[in-house]
């Protein structure tokens, strides 16, 4: 099965990377970016972050943009989302998100590695930033390295959505038996590939569910070296 795969495409956040303090950055950031607009400003956030997904929560797997969260988020906050306001807090917010997720310490030589071996590499992520996306590929200095980057944002529905993986399947000119993709969620990431026909790799971490529906299961991304050849 691995010897016949083309592309390998990877999941961002509990795969590629990892938390590193982004809940908590971000949380100062608009604090900073709105104390003078409203004075209870810290005392009321950690409320209005509680609900920064609700809207896509009513919808199976619909995406929206951080901007719009950025807007609701003002609005429970009791300030009016003008768009200055609104830029401001975005940028915020993103800022914080970029310094908030490192790569794993074999992410960038392991993919250097599959490279070099020929295959196509990209990544598809939820996210409601392909901005932030894009500069933490960039700050990891791995962006050189894809062939795509997909997100959700693009498409408006997320993983395990069908169309994200035809999408990227499309880009890519490779037909998805031949496509592996890689990451730590059982349903986004392994029932999501899975049902468009890719080979499923999920990378364990130490608070996964175990997807009985992975093709192969790995423990760090250098493992994925002893598969694809």
């Amino acid at each position: 099965m691995a010897n016949m795969v083309k592309a390998i495409l990877f999941d961002m956040g509990g795969t590629l990377v990892y938390e590193s303090g982004e809940k908590e950055l971000r949380r100062k950031a608009l604090v900073r970016a709105l104390r003078g607009l409203k004075s209870d400003v810290e005392e009321l956030i950690d409320k209005a972050f509680e609900e920064w997904d609700v809207l896509s929560k009513e919808i199976d797997y619909v995406e929206q943009w951080d901007v719009a969260r950025a807007s609701l988020l003002l609005a429970r906050l009791g300030i009016k989302p003008k768009p200055l306001i609104v830029e401001e807090a975005y940028r915020a917010l993103t800022q914080s998100s970029v310094e908030g997720w490192e790569f794993e310490e074999d992410a960038r030589e392991t993919l250097l590695s599959l490279k070099d071996r020929g295959f196509s590499l990209g990544v598809i992520s939820n996210t409601g930033s392909r901005e932030q996306v894009v500069r933490l590929l960039i700050k990891g200095e791995v962006i050189e390295l894809l062939d795509v980057v997909v997100t959700s944002q693009e498409l408006g529905v997320k993983k395990p959505h069908p169309l994200i993986f035809k999408y990227a399947e499309a880009l890519l000119g490779i037909d998805g038996k031949k496509i592996a993709y890689v990451g730590n969620d059982p349903i986004a990431d392994i029932e999501g590939a899975k049902n468009v026909g890719w080979i499923a790799v999920q990378k364990l971490n130490r608070d996964s569910t175990r997807s009985s529906k992975a093709d192969i299961v790995i423990r760090k991304l250098s493992d994925l070296l002893s598969y694809f050849k």
